[in-house]
């Protein structure tokens, strides 16, 4: 006959200690969360590093170097900008300024959506596009096709279409159509940071004008491969 109340009692006694095991669980975050919250450096740090960590996931960053990170908020004044062309509000911008290199990232997709070389001296400022009279000339690029498949250096260059300061002056065919892989070539020697944020893009690599191919009249030659 005591068998029942006691059941009971195990019962409750349970249910009792789940409730405070809860309770302890909840508290210990709780106080996680105050402690982040009073030390807003290390909540920021954290932000950072948890992007760079996911963004490295797709290319190499720098080790040696803390990105400053920006928030879209307002696209729509962002709009006269290439940069920003793609950007949706919610995006981030990581600024790597010893490199000079500025990515859009898409924390809903966890996507890269663009990358681009800084043109600014303002270590604070987010990438603007060049003044119609400033005296740097734009990149001159060339894409060209080195496989059998239609129309695939136009969509390599709308790819690379989103960085700023370049412009595409000239098309066609490699001499060869059997390239494996997009290849990007530094015709001038100037454009090595250029070059290899553009093979990122295109899934590509950097390398020397390859054999039997004529250099092109432009600072950045790019073959389209499959």
């Amino acid at each position: 006959m005591m068998k029942q109340p006691i059941v009971k009692w195990i019962a409750g006694a349970g249910i009792v200690l789940l409730i405070l095991g809860l309770s302890g669980t909840a508290y210990y975050f709780y106080r996680q969360y105050k402690k982040a919250s009073q030390n807003p450096q290390k909540v920021a740090a954290a932000e950072v590093l948890s992007y760079v960590t996911k963004i490295s996931q797709y290319m190499d960053l720098p080790t040696d170097e803390s990105p400053t990170l920006a928030t879209i908020v307002d696209k729509d004044k962002l709009k006269d900008q290439p940069f920003f062309q793609k950007s949706q509000n919610g995006d981030k911008v990581l600024i790597y300024t010893k490199i000079r290199r500025a990515i859009l990232y898409r924390p809903s997709t966890n996507k890269v959506i663009d990358m681009v070389p800084l043109t600014i001296n303002d270590q604070s400022a987010v990438p603007v596009k060049p003044s119609p009279t400033g005296v740097a000339a734009k990149v001159r690029v060339v894409v060209l096709n080195g496989t059998t498949v239609a129309n695939l250096a136009k969509t390599v260059e709308q790819k690379i279409s989103g960085i700023d300061g370049i412009q595409v002056t000239g098309h066609g065919n490699a001499a060869r159509s059997d390239y494996g892989q997009t290849v990007v070539v530094d015709l001038t020697g100037n454009y090595a940071g250029l070059a290899s944020d553009m093979a990122q893009l295109v899934n590509g690599k950097v390398q020397t004008l390859p054999d039997g191919e004529t250099q092109p009249d432009a600072d950045i030659l790019i073959i389209a491969g499959k």
